[in-house]
């Protein structure tokens, strides 16, 4: 599955271009333009008096819509059936239909005007080619009672309305995947029958497929895949790693001074598994060491030895990821029980002194191995607020009601949009 994905629901891209087209009615959308064809003028005047809506359900003739694109266009390396297949296979699970309801049409010619109503179907796709994600019409179909001579449609209405189409969907914010502190590939949107979705993988992966997915029944929604938080988490735990501690002590035994010396070193902290249904990641760590030990003798003389040391099982933090508001964040709850152990190198280190050792080191390494990791608490990811500034029309589509599962190593946030203008 794609590690990081944004979902918008047919009606949440509804609710955004029918505050779009309110906000620019009747600006733009209410207009007239004359012409003149062989020898006669003529006068067309058009009124988009519905709200214009996405459909994301009916297919889309995709042979028939690369024909449009392409035209008359050729490429020298490759047939023209080659070149069609090519544009077709471009378009497919990446366009969809915008349609405009009831455009009002007045053809006037020699001041006799002549009215009809149309109803016309935008071909849509979304261009990832730049910085930014912009739904881009490809071409129009216009019905209508054919009051009008077809030149009229084919060559007038069909241009106007994708002009109006793209203005109108200038105004929806495409939401791109984004982590703080993450590398994703190039986006990859997906249409499905209810959701347009906007996927990435995290860099140096393969880029994510343009197959349909399982997502969230969300107007609005994020989903982040095992991948995407094992990354998170890595760059929320990476003050610990290489972390060195050197502890050292020494005691009076009765028959002389026992001492340590050790080097202490947490490293190659790491996600053990995916997010659990119950929202909770395993981070381990590994914890070892050495160092010097020994007796200085109460009559005079030492005797001095070398050892290792490991901790067993590894250090393992449950860490438990919570939504407050917009914010994803994660807190360790609690920390594994593990045993230290000593392993003697060379040298020659009398029990009394390995016993001291043991007890004193125990007492050290726990307390700071379980302050380190219940220490863990990290951001992994905000629930971004769209922002649309088209013209005259700014507002803001803020995430609001938000909800937060796990399921199969998948962290979903699922709410709505409320859009506020600025």
């Amino acid at each position: 599955m794609s590690d990081v994905a944004v979902g918008l629901s047919t009606d949440t891209l509804n609710d955004i271009i029918g505050h779009v087209y309110q906000r620019q009615y009747p600006q733009y959308w209410r207009d007239s333009t004359t012409f003149t064809q062989s020898g006669t003028t003529y006068e067309l005047s058009w009124d988009v008096v519905q709200v214009p809506v996405f459909d994301l359900k009916s297919v889309v003739d995709h042979d028939g819509l690369a024909a449009d694109v392409v035209g008359d266009g050729e490429l020298a390396e490759i047939t023209r059936a080659e070149l069609l297949r090519s544009v077709a296979a471009t378009y497919e699970s990446q366009v969809f239909h915008l349609d405009f309801p009831q455009v009002k049409l007045t053809l006037t010619m020699n001041g006799t005007p002549a009215q009809d109503t149309a109803t016309v179907q935008i071909a849509a796709s979304v261009d990832t080619s730049g910085n930014d994600l912009v739904l881009e019409p490809l071409s129009a179909t216009v019905s209508t009672g054919y009051k009008f001579p077809d030149w009229v449609y084919n060559d007038k209405v069909v241009p106007i309305m994708l002009d109006a189409a793209r203005r109108l969907l200038a105004g929806v914010p495409v939401p791109i995947p984004e982590i703080d502190g993450i590398t994703l590939t190039q986006p990859v949107v997906v249409v499905t029958a209810d959701h347009l979705v906007c996927t990435a993988n995290v860099a140096g992966g393969s880029l994510p497929s343009q197959q349909a997915e399982s997502w969230p029944d969300e107007p609005f929604f994020v989903v982040l895949g095992p991948d995407a938080v094992r990354a998170v988490t890595a760059i929320g735990t990476r003050d610990l790693e290489g972390h060195t501690e050197k502890p050292h002590d020494e005691t009076n035994v009765g028959i002389g001074t026992a001492y340590y010396k050790a080097t202490i070193t947490m490293y190659d902290l790491r996600v053990d598994g995916q997010v659990s249904d119950d929202r909770t990641i395993s981070v381990a760590a590994t914890v070892t060491g050495g160092g010097s030990a020994g007796i200085n003798w109460i009559l005079g003389g030492s005797t001095d030895g070398f050892f290792d040391l490991d901790l067993t099982p590894d250090p393992v933090a449950t860490v438990q990821l919570d939504l407050d508001d917009t914010k994803l964040s994660a807190k360790t709850t609690g920390v594994n029980d593990f045993d230290l152990h000593l392993t003697p190198t060379s040298g020659d280190i009398v029990s009394v002194v390995l016993s001291f050792v043991a007890n004193a080191l125990s007492g050290y390494i726990s307390p700071y191995v379980r302050d380190a990791l219940t220490g863990l608490s990290f951001d992994v990811y905000t629930v971004p607020t769209l922002h649309v500034d088209v013209d005259t029309v700014r507002f803001d589509a803020t995430p609001l009601n938000l909800r937060l599962s796990a399921d199969d190593g998948t962290v979903a946030i699922g709410g709505r949009l409320e859009i506020t203008d600025r």
